[in-house]
């Protein structure tokens, strides 16, 4: 094959690639999209339409449906119409109420619930939409096993990351700039899956509001910073490749973005453009919307820093081939040489992140549970290739193990010499005399007890 044709089928490969990407939807990992359930209060609602109203020739607002998922009947010119408050995010004992104008148009109060509609919980809003979608008992079993498989890979993932970082930092130069990073990495998984644990065994949910919006923003927040932090990997990869005789370290600069730019992104616009457009309508967690399109505003350059993160993994698998085609090895070794390389570069860069941030619609159950064990081992994945499976690591520690056996056998051959000195010197002779004063262990492979005891009765 040709260097040009070579060329051609890396560039279509990553072309059909993205066009994958782009099919696919963005997947809610836990309820039924907002947008299906909207769909559903609409088709009631719209059940109703056909009733008619005589309003005797006066002009009539038409059957409405709002977007908060309100329903509103036909009503006559210059009357007021009620409705309950939204059934998916507020108990119904409570009514809302518009104007019908006299030129038929509706005037219906932007915030018209606030301080009238008493919110749901997620449970309450969750049995709403059971009904609605008459979901059977197996499917809500099915989801709550796919909630302990996660559970589960979380809790597995947790007991790797922590004693990866302590052989990082115990083991390797703190000067490193390369496992520098990978300890930031492994410190963003670690965190994030803490606020999880919290978020799930506490059921913050049905806490304070405060409470759980600060453990959602933190949980985005870690999520976020894995994403820069995999970014900083790949760049510095990239830095290796160009720049490979450049001394600087540059890790500040990895620094300020791996921890910097999300703050941004999470403290700086998230947080205010919740608080402007969600707090001022309705007094709910922003965990229930986390399927909306708030959250855009931290998805669109995460999944921006992902696509970078697959284009740098393409090109440097491209970089090795092309240098393996050139070399004197087999075609199967340098296959071989190209499978591990990408399998050691997709959980550094993150490329996994794209099957758990965009899957086909209608996925199916084994793909709901292959995305719920993929997305808690990502940092296990990163811990294995970079303690695990990494040689430097392995011989930094065995290293420090056999200068450890070192200076534990010199310890233990100064203890065993100081108690033959004691033994030796504590006993007597037929005189009764005694060799307590005589300590310097030196002398023992040279002197007798008897003639040290010599030594001590002459002095």
């Amino acid at each position: 094959m040709s260097g040009s044709g070579y060329r051609f089928n890396f560039r279509t490969a990553v072309f059909i690639l993205l066009l994958l990407f782009m099919r696919l939807d963005i997947c809610n990992c836990v309820d039924r999209p907002y947008e299906l359930i909207k769909e559903k209060v609409k088709e009631i609602c719209d059940s109703k339409s056909n009733i008619t109203k005589d309003c005797g020739g006066k002009p009539s607002c038409p059957h409405h449906f709002s977007k908060k998922t309100a329903c509103w009947e036909t009503t006559c010119a210059g009357e007021k119409a009620t409705t309950p408050c939204p059934m998916i995010f507020f108990h119904t004992n409570a009514s809302l109420k518009a104007f019908c104008d006299h030129n038929g148009s509706w005037n219906i109060p932007p915030m018209s619930w606030k301080g009238k509609c008493t919110p749901l919980t997620e449970k309450e809003q969750q049995e709403i939409v059971d009904r609605l979608f008459d979901r059977q008992k197996e499917d809500s079993t099915t989801e709550r096993y796919q909630l302990k498989v996660y559970v589960t890979f979380s809790w597995i993932s947790l007991s790797f990351m922590i004693p990866t970082l302590f052989v990082l930092f115990y083991f390797m130069d703190r000067k490193n700039i390369r496992f520098n990073l990978h300890k930031n990495l492994i410190c963003a998984f670690l965190f994030r899956v803490v606020t999880f644990f919290v978020d799930h065994y506490g059921d913050l949910i049905r806490a304070d509001r405060t409470i759980c919006n600060a453990f959602w923003v933190l949980n985005r927040f870690f999520a976020i910073s894995e994403v820069t932090w995999m970014l900083n990997e790949a760049i510095f990869l990239l830095k290796l490749l160009f720049r490979t005789f450049d001394a600087k370290s540059y890790f500040w600069g990895f620094f300020a973005f791996g921890w910097g730019f999300p703050a941004i992104l999470v403290f700086a616009i998230y947080i205010p453009v919740m608080v402007y457009y969600l707090d001022k309508e309705m007094k709910i967690c922003w965990k229930t919307e986390k399927d909306s399109l708030f959250m855009f505003i931290l998805y669109g350059p995460m999944t921006l820093m992902l696509l970078i993160n697959f284009a740098t993994l393409i090109y440097v698998i491209y970089v090795l081939l092309d240098k393996l085609r050139t070399s004197t090895t087999s075609d199967l070794l340098r296959l071989k040489k190209g499978i591990k390389a990408a399998l050691i570069l997709m959980p550094l860069l993150g490329v996994i992140y794209l099957m758990i941030l965009y899957v086909p619609k209608s996925a199916p159950i084994w793909y709901n549970y292959l995305i719920r064990i993929l997305y808690p081992m990502q940092g296990t994945l990163a811990c294995l290739v970079y303690v695990v499976f990494n040689g430097e690591v392995r011989q930094a520690i065995k290293t420090r193990w056999n200068r450890w056996l070192h200076t534990k056998s010199e310890f233990l051959e100064r203890v065993r010499y100081r108690g033959i000195a004691r033994v030796v010197f504590s006993t007597t002779d037929t005189n009764t005399t005694t060799c307590d004063q005589i300590t310097d262990v030196e002398l023992l492979p040279h002197l007798s007890p008897k003639d040290s005891c010599t030594v001590q009765n002459t002095i």
